[in-house]
């Protein structure tokens, strides 16, 4: 998988390349019997514009293959995609690519998913159907960045590509990377993905325009051509959509799934953002590169079985006919405070983190995407249990959160959602943010039941809203979406900590008032939805 941390290895132990005409290969190689992989062959694929991108080519052993391509910015040598070609594409000719600007791929790049980028990457797609070992049919791999843009070259509609494998991928780089929740993010993943660009301009550009970025607090025409959230209409190629119950992608993942018109499947697993892959995620990508490159096997995308997720707490995989709408899920409500409540306002995020056991999560992708879910621990907590039977909740969780400032002061909300076992063991689930003065929602572009209640909140961010000191003031919160078992003796936990952001020293603190909810997705819809409350 593609890593948010890309430590490959320098240019200088990299093979060297060739320049490959079209339809000459670098050398002969020797290419292995399914099942084995031999070493890559470099190559470099001529643009129009004169330039070219670096790739390894993985030989399949056929004399004419169906080509896999994954594009990336963390470097083709790295070890994580190396084992990623090498254990679960076997019988494919597989491309791995440097995008523009990294690696030895020539150009320059200052923003991920520029439209060059995704215009050399379409140019490359064509070329390599275009060779005498590919037969001509192509598809696309990858996770994170090599997710994202798996969407972007997918609306381009190539006449080659069958279908697409997003793997923890994003859709919207404002909202779920640069500022999550109207609040910087990230930082560490810009500053470590253009320092080791290996290309010295785009490092330099890169890291100049990370900057920019991080000091902008606006969403605008620049983050929407690198957001592919408006571009799902124009895939025409069926999309194998995998997320992680604990990435910070899952939203993006279960949107991209419920918004294509072509077939698709979800798969949710029982992982982070992860640079590793799971058998069974190897086994649900060799079997959608099976079907669509192949002709082999059933169709994964048959109505009522296109939806397999992973259930926290019982541990179990289910199969699900479909992924539930808002008004297919019973929606209970929990009150968890009877009164209202000082809570302290912290000059920094830099309480100590909860112990490693709570989080399924590694620690560097806690740090390298800002994820949340072991950097912080909570200074406010509450429960809630839901008696002797088991209960099942699947979606969004929404916290409807009520507050007075009485400084007016601008605070940063920082919240989870974590499993308490029977034995007290804890272990988180999802987390979330938002910066109140970005706290306006356009509900014409939110998800709303038909009776009105909020249940995933859309913000514009393009201008600010003060609190005003002594007043209340609403804070609509949702989390990624959770599969999850509660059983007897067990409890949710909701964990928030406040932060002030201008960082001009913690101010008294602010209420937390007793009208705050928490929306709850419950399955299966019950006809009467008790209210209760820790």
């Amino acid at each position: 998988m593609s890593s948010p941390l890309p430590f490959g290895p320098s240019a200088s132990t990299a093979p060297r390349e060739s320049v490959l005409p079209t339809g000459a290969v670098a050398h002969e190689g020797t290419p292995g019997a399914r099942g084995e992989r031999t070493e890559p062959i470099p190559c470099r694929i001529p643009l129009a514009d004169g330039g070219s991108l670096s790739a390894h080519r993985y030989p399949s052993s056929a004399e004419r293959a169906p080509a896999v391509v994954l594009f990336t910015p963390y470097r083709k040598e790295s070890w994580w995609l190396v084992t990623h070609v090498q254990s679960t594409l076997d019988g494919y000719e597989v491309f791995v690519v440097d995008v523009r600007g990294f690696g030895d791929s020539s150009g320059t790049s200052a923003r991920p998913l520029s439209p060059t980028e995704i215009d050399n990457a379409v140019e490359a797609l064509a070329w390599i159907a275009a060779q005498p070992f590919c037969d001509g049919r192509t598809a696309l791999i990858g996770s994170s960045y090599s997710g994202a843009i798996q969407w972007h070259i997918a609306a381009r509609q190539p006449p080659s590509l069958q279908c697409i494998a997003p793997s923890i991928a994003f859709l919207d780089r404002y909202r779920e990377m640069a500022h999550r929740g109207g609040i910087p993010s990230s930082p560490v993943w810009a500053a470590s993905t253009y320092a080791n660009a290996g290309n010295s301009a785009t490092a330099r550009a890169g890291l100049a325009q990370a900057i920019e970025d991080f000091l902008d607090p606006f969403d605008g025409p620049r983050w929407r051509v690198e957001s592919a959230a408006e571009l799902l209409d124009r895939v025409q190629t069926p999309a194998l959509c995998i997320g992680g119950l604990y990435d910070i992608f899952t939203a993006s993942t279960v949107s991209a799934f419920r918004s294509l018109s072509v077939p698709s499947r979800l798969v949710l697993g029982p992982w982070g953002h992860e640079t590793e892959v799971s058998d069974a995620e190897r086994a649900e990508v060799s079997r959608w590169l099976g079907y669509w490159l192949r002709d082999e096997g059933n169709d994964p995308t048959a109505p009522g079985a296109r939806v397999r997720v992973y259930r926290s707490g019982d541990d179990e995989w289910r199969d699900l006919g479909e992924w539930p709408s808002v008004e297919e899920v019973g929606w209970a409500i929990w009150t968890p405070l009877t009164s209202a409540i000082l809570l302290p306002v912290n000059a920094l995020l830099d309480a100590a983190p909860p112990p490693m056991s709570t989080s399924h999560t590694d620690p560097a992708i806690d740090v390298g995407l800002d994820s949340g879910m072991r950097t912080w621990s909570e200074q406010w907590t509450a429960r809630t249990s839901f008696g002797n039977e088991p209960t099942v909740l699947l979606g969004s969780v929404m916290l409807d959160a009520w507050f007075i400032s009485p400084t007016g002061s601008e605070i940063d909300v920082h919240c989870r959602l974590s499993l308490v076992r029977a034995n007290g063991d804890i272990e988180q689930l999802a987390e979330s943010r938002l910066r109140s003065s970005h706290r306006l929602v356009d509900r014409s572009r939110s998800i709303v039941r038909s009776d009105g209640e909020l249940i995933l909140p859309w913000r514009p961010h393009q201008t600010l809203a003060p609190v005003t000191p002594g007043d209340q003031f609403e804070l609509e919160i949702a989390f990624p979406p959770i599969h999850l078992s509660v059983g007897p003796g067990e409890a949710l936990q909701l964990g928030l900590t406040i932060v002030e952001p201008a960082n001009y020293g913690a101010s008294d603190g602010v209420e937390l008032l007793p009208s705050t909810r928490v929306l709850l997705p419950r399955t299966p819809r019950r006809a009467t939805i008790p209210e209760f409350s820790s």
